[in-house]
């Protein structure tokens, strides 16, 4: 609820429509703030208020990482400068981690402009009264100057994606072969090219999955791998989906979650993602970041990467937008990614946004830092391209991070690219292929004056676009990246991921060309180095303006979803252990008749992550009994215990993972004997080696 955002001068201004009026401080996951250390909160802002009202209420809102609200402040501020204090330290809220800031600078007034200088949040506390600084004066000058880079890529996204590269069906929201099943719905309606407005009264164009939670439900889901096919997670490493959800929530956030499953344990549930108002991408690094909803134990294994190091797959995927059980609550779904790392093998692109006259290095390391790296080359001053090609073919095969660095008068500034990428030089085939660029904007004898329209589509059908090009005359004249959805990408590559993203729209300044004829030159680049390029003849003449393109009409008709699927029944598992006459092992499963199969599970820790391995399947039934007689390790007498010796514990479960049922059993162990460290892990997997060829269903 407002309007006329601009930053300027260091200050975000704008003026409120109606009542409610509030903005959002952006604060990246890894910069969450730490309330034990940060306690004294500072805000100062101006207002101008309309006629007849000389003051409003400020008030801020803190949210924790799962988008809890844990603290509330208001003040009364009036016309002019304002800087209002927040003591935190005696609110009992203040707790935790602040993810999320949300700002309301008025209560009710319409009409009311503001000028939001500064939120400070320091550690020290506040002086009860000013004192006069003594004031030096520096014999020598100072240089500001501003320093802009961006490194384009690696990104966050990643590298191959696994609905189009082994599916064949990227999961773009454009038919029903994207979902397998729909959950506790009520409205289901798929939107292929149309356009939609999110929450925040934007526009958007695409394909596109909207749905309307059952009230009272807080379970809406609809997954995109259902039993079928597989994930290996030691390769696939980053989801990104693209999301908003429709009306704000009665406690200010919505969350999203990502949630998997294999075929050796039970469900998973990423911890909670905060939605933010309107239509934005979310991206979760799955080998760094991924926590789960309860947190796992330190030092527990990746609950992600650990399934196929153990030699298992993901079967069960989805990406839950919402858990509100309010009614009329809404969400869209736009797009889900699971990609690779950025992969190569000889070369690597790496282009950057930087002014062409200072030279640019650029350094590789394993740590996520922007110090201590490893030289990979300069990009010259004066150069004439951002893009620079790295030779990777000598480089040890590892995941490496990327970050530049630029100087100029003494000051200088390092940024770390957002994604990673793996030198591969085993199983990675290096793409060879160029890109595939569609250029609709300028073509030959196009005319123009002071507005420069360069527009059409760019995609890869074996890795990512890096970045776009555009020299006048064989001179650089500037760096753009394809951001948008692209009916003509789409029309052409229906199954490619990167057709949500695939049109390049930019309006560049004419004035900078003279008037009369010149070369202008589209480049492309991949990942891989490859490059396509299209080259025109174009005019620049006084007056001369050419209409700006247009894409058609995006009115794709709705296709209505199915919303019958029935939620699988929970199947209420037990699991026993016991010994009969010191010589036979029993286990009895119980509650497990709704199962088509039940797997039961040994492991070497309660985690079930060293030594997991399936001992026995059967078909479901309500009790089952297995035995198993002459164990290794088992009917032998008790060793006498050393310094070094540890149990010999095998933890034990069973699960039920079919599409009719669900379930999984509480964990059970068993001491078999004393084993010395050193080979304790390796006698335990004997152990369970030989379980798994004893068991046997007793008659």
């Amino acid at each position: 609820n407002i309007t006329g955002q601009t930053f300027q001068n260091g200050k975000f201004s704008a003026t409120t429509t109606s009542t409610d009026p509030n903005f959002y401080i952006k604060i990246k996951p890894e910069d969450s703030i730490d309330t034990s250390v940060y306690k004294y909160i500072t805000v100062g802002i101006d207002y101008t208020f309309p006629t007849g009202t000389t003051s409003d209420f400020l008030e801020l809102f803190f949210f924790d990482t799962n988008g809890n609200l844990i603290a509330q402040k208001s003040a009364q501020v009036t016309a002019g400068s304002n800087i209002v204090q927040f003591d935190m330290s005696t609110e009992p809220g203040w707790t935790g981690n602040v993810r999320l800031i949300r700002v309301d600078p008025a209560l009710s007034t319409s009409g009311v402009q503001f000028s939001l200088d500064f939120i400070a949040i320091r550690k020290q506390g506040f002086v009860s009264s000013l004192s006069t600084p003594q004031i030096y004066q520096a014999d020598g000058n100072l240089t500001v100057n501003s320093l802009d880079l961006e490194l384009l890529q690696p990104d966050e996204k990643g590298g191959t994606d696994y609905a189009e590269s082994e599916l064949n069906n990227a999961w773009n929201m454009d038919s029903v072969s994207d979902l397998t099943a729909i959950y506790n719905v009520d409205t289901a309606i798929l939107y292929p090219y149309n356009s939609l407005i999110d929450e925040a009264g934007i526009s958007h164009t695409g394909n596109f999955f909207y749905f309307k939670n059952i009230t009272g439900n807080g379970d809406p889901h609809y997954p995109l791998l259902e039993w079928e096919h597989g994930i290996d997670t030691t390769k696939y490493l980053n989801i990104c989906f693209r999301a908003w959800n429709g009306n704000e929530a009665s406690n200010y956030n919505s969350v999203a979650r990502i949630i998997w499953h294999d075929p050796q344990s039970s469900f998973k549930e990423g911890d909670d993602i905060i939605m933010f108002k309107g239509a934005a991408t979310y991206c979760v690094d799955m080998k760094e970041n991924i926590q789960l909803e309860p947190a796992l134990p330190e030092g527990s294994p990746n609950p992600w990467t650990s399934i196929s190091e153990n030699g298992d797959v993901v079967n069960y995927l989805r990406v839950d937008l919402n858990e509100n059980e309010e009614e009329g609550y809404y969400s869209v779904l736009d797009w889900v990614t699971v990609r690779t790392d950025h992969q190569t093998d000889t070369t690597y692109a790496i282009p950057v946004k930087a002014d062409t006259s200072l030279e640019v290095s650029l350094y590789y390391t394993t740590s996520k830092s922007t110090s201590g790296g490893t030289l990979i080359g300069t990009l010259a001053a004066g150069r004439s391209s951002n893009v620079y090609l790295w030779d990777t073919t000598n480089i040890p095969e590892g995941r490496y991070y990327i970050y530049a660095t630029v100087s100029n008068n003494g000051n200088s500034h390092s940024y770390l690219a957002n994604g990673r990428i793996e030198v591969n030089h085993t199983t990675y085939t290096q793409d060879t292929t160029a890109p595939i660029l569609n250029c609709d904007r300028p073509y030959d004898n196009y005319t123009f004056d002071n507005n420069l329209e360069i527009a059409g589509y760019a995609l890869d059908l074996e890795s990512r676009i890096a970045a776009l090009e555009i020299y006048a005359d064989n001179s650089y004249l500037a760096t753009i990246t394809p951001s948008s959805f692209s009916y003509q990408a789409w029309q052409n590559y229906p199954n490619k991921a990167e057709t949500e993203e695939a049109k390049f729209f930019e309006i560049l300044d004419g004035s900078k060309l003279s008037y009369g004829s010149h070369t202008l030159t589209i480049k492309a680049f991949d990942t891989a180095g490859n490059s396509t390029t299209c080259s025109f003849s174009v005019v620049r003449e006084q007056g001369t303006e050419t209409d700006t393109l247009t894409d058609p009409t995006p009115n794709g008709s709705p296709v209505n979803v199915d919303t019958s699927t029935e939620t699988p029944t929970p199947a209420n598992l037990t699991l026993s252990l016991s010994v009969i006459k010191k010589k036979e092992l029993q286990f009895t499963i119980s509650g497990g008749s709704s199962c088509s199969t039940l797997d039961l599970y040994a492991a070497s820790d309660e985690n079930f992550s060293l030594n997991l391995t399936k001992i026995f399947s059967t078909n479901g039934s309500d009790t089952i009994t297995l035995t198993a007689k002459k164990v290794p390790k088992f009917n032998k007498k008790k060793r006498k215990k050393k310094k070094d010796s540890k149990d010999g514990k095998i933890y034990f479960k069973v699960l039920c993972n079919d599409n009719s049922s669900e379930g999984e059993s509480s964990a059970i162990s068993y001491n078999f004997v004393k084993l010395k460290n050193k080979k304790k892990t390796a006698k335990e997997k004997k152990i369970i080696k030989k379980l798994s060829k004893k068991l046997k269903v007793k008659s």
